[in-house]
């Protein structure tokens, strides 16, 4: 039941906040609201809306009202929607632009629209989840696995988590996690989905693999689906999710574009060698017009003990973390064991500290810089192209780490890396 709210009233911050005093406009969006199943707060003036302005998931403004609204300079927010019973002229439009309005909706004729902006508030919660992508400097650098275990730490966290699998030519991001025989659709049956698809209902047809919910690749998939069938899906998977986690192929296709152009965050995987290096400054070629933040992760230690620090700076991003060999786990992908069950490991712990960084509600906070080794040689240094080669330190044989020569690429389908 929508309330309305004057002096006194108690009101509700998680529901959508309505302000007008044209009754008869009021009575179609509360019309439209009841149909999508949303309780709205509704509110007579700027005034009353300054408490709930900024922490609604969704502001509509009646056309009456803008003129209100932009002399109490409320601040801009996301989520604005201006409504008129009428065609809207070149004034509402200007107002609604300095206001930094989503869109101005002319009803009835834009009714479907407002009914999907008040349904999409009720699948979220009043807000949607985040985008992380996970990608690769070069093939078997494993950015299948990190995405595999940073979903599954998630998961573990009792976070809704969808991994998303967006790298057609991958071997189906099911194996890494040991879900193949799981019931559920895959790429080959989601292919043709376009324009707005319910949240819930894609809840209801993924399938499941330790608490969280996955889209893979299967046999019958073909080589990609179509951006829009991409972009479908991910604007649902957002609005029932906490995270979204997307393994996203080194040639950045179109549909891999609509991933990455709603990622909050983005990790280049990249083991700590020349050609690597090389490789992952053609990836970001692709991807840094993309996305705004990309942080890197490292794979060491590296055949000439190039450090992450000089990798990181070679690719002209920052260093979020180092990786290092995690003993056993190629063994268990093999067996169909997803990495990071235990929560142990170097990539439980560099996963757990994606999570503690990323405010899931709000954004990514700013990842610290990782003290990580800079032992690279001057020879090294100066391949990478770097302007001066950074000062060689030799590890101390303390700090050496057993299996440093048994790291090795292992298949195409690009899902880890053996020890």
């Amino acid at each position: 039941m929508s309330r309305r709210g004057g002096a006194g009233a108690a009101v509700q911050a998680d529901r959508p906040l309505v302000l007008t005093g044209n009754m008869a406009l009021l009575d179609d969006v509360l019309r439209l609201a009841a149909a999508a199943g949303v309780d709205a707060e509704v509110v007579p003036d700027p005034a009353a809306a300054r408490g709930l302005w900024v922490d609604a998931p969704l502001v509509i403004v009646g056309a009456d009202a803008v003129a209100e609204v932009e002399r109490a300079a409320l601040p801009r927010r996301p989520g604005l929607l201006i409504v008129t019973s009428q065609v809207p002229d070149d004034g509402l439009l200007r107002t609604g632009l300095a206001l930094g309005a989503s869109a101005v909706l002319a009803l009835p004729a834009e009714e479907a629209t407002l009914v999907a902006h008040f349904t999409d508030t009720a699948e979220s919660g009043g807000r949607g989840g985040s985008v992380v992508c996970v990608i690769a400097g070069r093939g078997g650098a494993g950015a299948s696995t990190m995405a595999a275990a940073l979903a599954v730490t998630a998961a573990r966290r009792r976070l809704r988590v969808v991994l998303l699998d967006a790298d057609p030519l991958g071997g189906g991001i099911e194996l890494a996690i040991g879900a193949e025989a799981e019931r559920g659709l895959r790429w080959s049956e989601l292919r043709s989905i376009r324009g707005r698809t319910s949240g819930i209902a894609l809840q209801a047809a993924l399938p499941t693999c330790l608490g969280m919910q996955f889209v893979s690749w299967d046999g019958a998939a073909g080589l990609g689906v179509k951006p829009a069938a991409m972009k479908s899906l991910v604007q649902a998977a957002v609005r029932v999710s906490d995270l979204v986690v997307a393994d996203i192929p080194r040639y950045v296709d179109d549909a891999a574009s609509e991933v990455l152009i709603r990622s909050a965050v983005t990790f280049l995987v990249v083991p700590a060698e020349v050609r690597a290096t090389a490789a992952g400054r053609r990836v970001l070629g692709r991807v840094i017009p993309l996305t705004g933040s990309i942080r890197a992760v490292v794979r060491v230690p590296g055949p000439s003990g190039l450090g992450a620090e000089t990798v990181a700076e070679s690719l002209g991003i920052p260093l979020f973390g180092e990786l290092r060999p995690d003993r056993g786990l190629s063994l268990a992908l093999e067996h169909g064991l997803p990495p990071a069950r235990s929560g142990r490991g170097p990539l439980a712990r560099l996963s757990g500290r994606i999570l503690d960084e990323l405010a899931v509600a709000g954004g990514v906070a700013q990842p610290e810089r990782s003290r990580a080794s800079s032992g690279a040689t001057a020879n090294a240094s100066a391949r990478l192209g770097m302007a001066a080669g950074l000062p060689s330190r030799k590890r101390a044989a303390s700090q050496a780490v057993e299996g440093d020569e048994a790291i090795t690429p292992v298949s195409s389908a690009g899902v880890g890396w053996a020890q």
